[in-house]
């Protein structure tokens, strides 16, 4: 018995969704991202933990033109290196096509749940 506890307990503890998470069309992203690559087409790319996708990819596009693109990068690595959380704002609204493939793209980013911006729809 103490096992099946165990097995319960230790399962559960995992963070496992049972419902995937498609951030097409919602107001904002508020969680964990899994990495951040440079070179991706000449811009940055954001891997989302294997259950989530915009526009059914598991990645969205940080594109070089974006004025802050510094600042969101740095942010975005705060975030992957400390393991926190992080907010992309209006993700789902741009988009960018490499390749004949569309991607979400990053318009503004916060480490953390910043309060002015929505979660969710």
């Amino acid at each position: 018995m103490k096992k099946l506890v165990f097995f319960v307990l230790f399962f559960f503890s995992l963070g496992v969704r049972a419902n995937p998470i498609n951030i097409d069309g919602v107001e904002s992203y508020l969680g964990k991202i899994d990495s951040v690559a440079m070179g991706f087409f000449a811009h940055a790319a954001v891997g989302l933990p294997s259950d989530t996708t915009c526009k059914g990819k598991r990645m969205i596009v940080l594109l070089k033109s974006n004025a802050n693109f510094d600042y969101i990068y740095s942010t975005l690595l705060a975030a992957v290196a400390s393991k926190s959380d992080v907010h992309l704002y209006r993700v789902a609204a741009g988009s960018v096509t490499f390749g004949g493939t569309e991607y979400c793209a990053i318009n503004e980013a916060a480490f953390g749940r910043f309060p002015s911006w929505p979660v969710g729809s």
